[in-house]
C-alpha cells in the first residue's frame, strides 16, 4: 500500500481526493489540487461538453423522488471512472461546473498511469432535499459512500487496493440540463 502511494501519487488518493473536493472536505489531498482552482488551469473539460450552455426552453421531468436521480448521476461517474470515458461527464455534471474540471483531470492521471478503478462504487445512502420545490438549482443533502475498490493495470493485474471513502454528508446542488433531459450537478 504505502509504497505504491509513493510510486503513484496521483492514483493512490485519486477517488478520494475528488470525492472529498466534491463533499467540499479535504480538497488538499486531490491530485494536482494545484491545478483546480477557480481559473481551472485546463480548457478541455468546458470544451469537451460545449462550455457554458442555454437554460432549457423545456420543463425538466417532475421529479417526487430524488435518489433515483442522484443514484443514476453516481452510476455514470463510476462508469466515467472505470471505462476512462470523460465523455460521460458531461452527463453528470454541468460544464461549468468546477467538479467537471477536476473528474477529467483525474481521468487523464489514470490514463497516464496505465491504471483504472475496478469495483468502484457510490453508494446512496440517504437524500434529503433542501430546496427545489419548483425552483433552480435543486439543493439537496447527500449521505454516500464510497465502496473499496482496486486499481487495475491494462492486463487487468492489481497494481494497489483502496479502501473507499467512509459515509458521509454533504451538500449538492442540481441544475436541468440543456436539453432538458434531466439534471446535472453544478
Amino acid at each position: 500500500g504505502l509504497a505504491l502511494l509513493v510510486a503513484l501519487p496521483v492514483v493512490g488518493l485519486g477517488a478520494y481526493g475528488v470525492w472529498n473536493q466534491l463533499r467540499g472536505e479535504d480538497a488538499n489531498m486531490l491530485p494536482g489540487a494545484g491545478r483546480v482552482t477557480s481559473q481551472a488551469g485546463t480548457e478541455e473539460p468546458q470544451d469537451l461538453c460545449g462550455g457554458a450552455q442555454p437554460a432549457p426552453t423545456e420543463a425538466p421531468p417532475a421529479v417526487t423522488d430524488w435518489t433515483p436521480v442522484v443514484e443514476g448521476l453516481f452510476r455514470l461517474r463510476a462508469t466515467a471512472f472505470t471505462e476512462l470515458d470523460p465523455e460521460l461527464l458531461c452527463q453528470i455534471f454541468a460544464p461549468t461546473s468546477p467538479h467537471l474540471a477536476t473528474d477529467y483531470e483525474l481521468i487523464q492521471a489514470y490514463e497516464e498511469e496505465g491504471v483504472r478503478p475496478r469495483g468502484l462504487s457510490f453508494e446512496v445512502v440517504n437524500v434529503e432535499v433542501i430546496s427545489g420545490e419548483g425552483e433552480l438549482p435543486v439543493v439537496l443533502e447527500i449521505t454516500d459512500r464510497v465502496t473499496a475498490y482496486e486499481l487495475v493495470d491494462e492486463n487487468g493485474d492489481v497494481v494497489e487496493h483502496l479502501a473507499g471513502v467512509p459515509e458521509g454528508t454533504w451538500r449538492a446542488e442540481l441544475v436541468v440540463a440543456a436539453d432538458a433531459s434531466g439534471y446535472r450537478f453544478s
